[in-house]
């Protein structure tokens, strides 16, 4: 029997002409959709063994399949799902062969260039052509779909040519941009941005069982849990958790209160930034704001350096005790 259930989920496991396929179906999926994979891998056998033809997948289809059985359950699986659909409407009528995953990547480098639309940063490009890169590989090397590994003709953008970005606020900005915040919910998105070193998603997942002496995250980008400390300017604000509106919702009154404060050219996740910078200005070592913040050394050196070199000049021109500028270059013992 081809098709079975094995602990509550459907199996598909069948060998057809020296071919051994086997399936595990997403949590979810029904008998029909577990018979109509049996019956598409077969015909493909026969295509690929028989009539010595590959099939040819749309590219759709394909990033679909890889989704399901790839994706399905990971800790990124939302978030990854939610690039795939700007991928898929990017690629739409293209296949899974070399000419089409090549072209599939020059689209996906052309949502850059929307026109109207914000610039894509390296690494957001970066993130929708890694689903190419999948997809790719795994068609060659699972479903057998190519006769080679297609992934290596996606190519990802040296993230090395672009700068870090540098756009911070100060602290008065942060207030009066708090205080332009059309109601309690906005005013609090921003105050945990900048206050509690925030990204959005944590700011979204975050619960009133996690409020103690620190606001405790379980669930990081790292995937490691983390305490943000609670301090005066952030613990008013703590009672908007949960946040009963979307994050869209929240994000267009973020940027209204910000317009309104007269900021341009600036994201939320910059509040991050800002609050991180405003401690190590303040002479906060590194080691404790990348601690707040939940970055590792070597990535916080990477994104503060430009704060770090003004602060050490500082710290330079405090520990040396003055000295009396020489009369002239003999005195000095300098010579032309």
């Amino acid at each position: 029997m081809a098709v079975r259930k094995l602990n509550g989920r459907y199996v598909v496991e069948f060998e057809s002409l020296g071919n051994r396929v086997f399936r595990r179906l997403p949590p979810g999926s029904t008998k029909a959709q577990a018979d109509a994979y049996e019956l598409r891998r077969r015909r493909e056998i026969v295509d690929q063994d028989v009539l010595g033809k590959a099939p040819v997948v749309p590219l759709t289809t394909a990033i679909d399949e890889w989704l399901l059985e790839v994706v399905t359950g990971r800790k990124d699986e939302r978030e990854t799902k939610n690039k795939a659909v700007l991928v898929r409407a990017a690629i739409a009528g293209l296949p899974l062969t070399r000419s089409g995953i090549t072209e599939a990547a020059k689209h996906v480098l052309k949502m850059a260039r929307k026109k109207g639309a914000k610039p894509l940063t390296a690494a957001t490009l970066n993130r929708r052509l890694a689903i190419l890169k999948g997809t790719a590989k795994w068609a060659w090397k699972v479903q057998h779909w190519t006769t080679e590994n297609l992934s290596p003709y996606v190519i990802l953008i040296d993230k090395k040519k672009e700068r870090v970005r540098d756009r911070t606020v100060s602290q008065r900005v942060i207030e009066k941009m708090i205080r332009k915040g059309r109601n309690f919910e906005a005013r609090a998105f921003i105050a945990l941005g900048a206050y509690g070193l925030m990204r959005t998603s944590e700011i979204m997942r975050a619960q009133p069982s996690d409020i103690g002496r620190g606001l405790t995250l379980p669930k990081t980008k790292k995937g490691v849990p983390r305490v943000v400390p609670i301090i005066p300017q952030l613990r008013p604000f703590l009672a908007a958790i949960p946040f009963k509106h979307h994050k869209r919702t929240l994000y267009a009154w973020f940027e209204e209160a910000r317009d309104a404060a007269g900021v341009t050219d600036l994201v939320h996740h910059d509040l991050r930034r800002s609050g991180a910078t405003i401690l190590l200005n303040a002479g906060v070592s590194l080691e404790i704001v990348a601690h707040v913040l939940g970055d590792s050394l070597e990535v916080a050196k990477k994104h503060y350096a430009h704060v770090l070199n003004r602060t050490a000049e500082k710290a330079m021109r405090k520990g040396f005790r003055p000295i009396r500028a020489p009369a002239s270059k003999a005195r000095t013992g300098l010579s032309t």
